[in-house]
């Protein structure tokens, strides 16, 4: 799977999710949740609230 970019139509749908439960993430980072989905990390809302809080 091709790297996933903040204009990739798969990461507009997360951020759209994201933004439903209203979880907006800022730039720096998305670009670690980027990081994350390259890296073939799992996301969970646990990655997702790690980010919130320590970036």
């Amino acid at each position: 799977m091709p790297a996933m970019t903040t204009e990739c139509v798969e990461f507009r749908r997360i951020m759209s999710n994201l933004q439903l439960e209203e979880m907006d993430i800022p730039l720096k980072k998305q670009e670690r949740l980027l990081e994350a989905v390259n890296n073939d990390e799992m996301i969970c809302p646990g990655l997702i609230r790690e980010l919130h809080q320590h970036g």
